[in-house]
């Protein structure tokens, strides 16, 4: 699930996992590493996170930087990756294979990585 748990009103099944981890455009900081990102390195840079619109004051989850910019659509969180602004999790299958949707790359993160369950 992407909540932690289910409201009490609604069944829910898992039908899938899917693994997050932390992308950053290629002209970013990060990339530059030359080695796994630690959880110092994530932190002073701006982590990109997507909101709820509905409450924008929600609780949080995977956060991991000091610095946040908020988003409630992924498209334009997209943008902002690629152009550099900073950092985020998106899901592996964004970030692996032959060609990568758009500029990204994966920032090698010695923190855990969250899975997502759809």
């Amino acid at each position: 699930m992407l909540l932690p748990a289910v409201p009490e009103d609604i069944a829910a099944y898992p039908l899938l996992q899917v693994g997050m981890r932390p992308v950053v455009a290629p002209a970013h900081p990060l990339a530059a590493l030359g080695r796994p990102a630690t959880p110092g390195d994530l932190e002073p840079h701006v982590q990109l996170v997507l909101s709820d619109p509905v409450e924008p004051g929600g609780a949080n989850y995977g956060l991991a930087s000091a610095r946040l910019w908020r988003f409630v659509d992924l498209g334009r969180r997209l943008d902002f990756l690629l152009a550099g602004f900073g950092w985020c999790r998106m899901p592996e299958h964004w970030s692996r294979g032959p060609s990568p949707p758009g500029p990204c790359r994966p920032s090698r993160s010695r923190t855990t990585r969250p899975r997502a369950t759809a």
